[in-house]
């Protein structure tokens, strides 16, 4: 859909305007968008309003301001609120990942957007990376798969290196740990090979950030279509590493989010390299305009669904309860 199709829409909120609020501000801008970000703090709409920004003072007004939707930026704790706030507006949804802290907490939200005539998605936006839309669209020749591998480590405390990483909501085990803050690579592993029936897993706080919510998170299922996922997911990986591997009877690939480099080797075939070329915020650009076309009633192929936000949800429900129990744990709706 070209840029300027999207005015008709009117204006988008933004609620919550931190650092992942404010690059979701940029966006829009970018795709001609209009823009009422909402934020939290009365003397953050003052800076805001300062920067040119023309910021609201709650959703409500933002509604009479003429906003159509809203993409929900705030801590994970206040999201089931402010969704189920933005649907009782009449306002379309894109929320931040997780959709909420536990799959009970989220397990009416699929329904009470339809009841509501409204589209309910989750910024799960690895979903727009080429690398990966590569692989999914290119299993084949690796022949039956049998083993999938997902990792994601960094330094919690260098994300956002001017502020005391022990006070945000990731510091929260109510609300945060890497499992929460990773969900990107759950989602993805749904996404790519099918929802698994049981999910074995261990989370570990070894006391080395001071945060009071897990610091890594280890797990592995059985994939829908049938071979082993495992994942590996950390607060305390100084080099930052985020990656896929994948090895079938054919074949496998190895895959860096980070570089976008991609290396396929195929039996009797050379090995393949290939880059894919990135642009600064090129996937929440993709996400955006997924978004606007959707609620603008055309087909959004790519973007992760209340439904799928919940099945991620749900999985690390499992995983969660597998590390207390020492079992593998099925996952199956609360």
């Amino acid at each position: 859909m070209p840029k300027n199709s999207y005015e008709r829409l009117g204006p988008i909120a933004v609620l919550g305007t931190g650092s992942i609020g404010s690059r979701h501000m940029n966006v829009l801008r970018e795709l001609g968008v209009g823009v009422i970000p909402v934020p939290l703090r009365e003397t953050r709409r003052a800076e805001l309003n300062k920067d040119g920004w023309n910021s609201s003072e709650s959703l409500q007004a933002a509604k009479e301001m003429g906003a159509s939707a809203v993409i929900i930026a705030t801590d994970t704790g206040r999201h089931l609120g402010d969704i189920e706030q933005a649907l009782d507006l009449g306002l379309h949804v894109l929320v931040e990942k997780p959709m909420t802290p536990s799959a009970p907490d989220a397990l009416h939200l699929p329904g009470y957007a339809v009841q509501r005539e409204r589209n309910l998605f989750v910024g799960c936006c690895l979903r727009f990376d080429p690398g990966l839309n590569y692989i999914r669209d290119n299993l084949s020749p690796f022949g039956e798969i049998h083993s999938v591998r997902i990792e994601c480590g960094s330094f919690l405390p260098e994300w956002r290196p001017d502020r005391d990483h022990r006070l945000g909501y990731s510091a929260r085990s109510e609300e945060g740990g890497v499992l929460r803050d990773l969900i990107h690579e759950v989602d993805y592993a749904i996404w790519l090979f099918g929802f698994p029936e049981w999910v074995f897993g261990t989370l570990s706080n070894f006391s080395r950030i001071g945060v009071n919510s897990e610091e890594m998170a280890e797990g592995v299922w059985p994939s829908g279509s049938g071979c082993s996922v495992s994942l590996s997911l950390d607060y305390l990986t100084r080099h930052p590493r985020r990656r896929i591997s994948v090895s079938g009877s054919r074949g496998s690939c190895d895959y860096c989010l980070i570089s976008r480099h991609l290396t396929i080797r195929v039996v009797g075939e050379e090995t393949r390299e290939i880059t894919f070329p990135r642009q600064d915020n090129d996937l929440y650009l993709h996400q955006t305009s997924e978004f606007l076309e959707a609620i603008s009633g055309h087909s959004a192929s790519r973007l992760a669904t209340a439904e799928d936000g919940l099945n991620a949800l749900i999985v690390c429900d499992a995983w969660r309860k597998s590390s207390a129990s020492g079992s593998r744990e099925y996952t199956s709706l609360p």
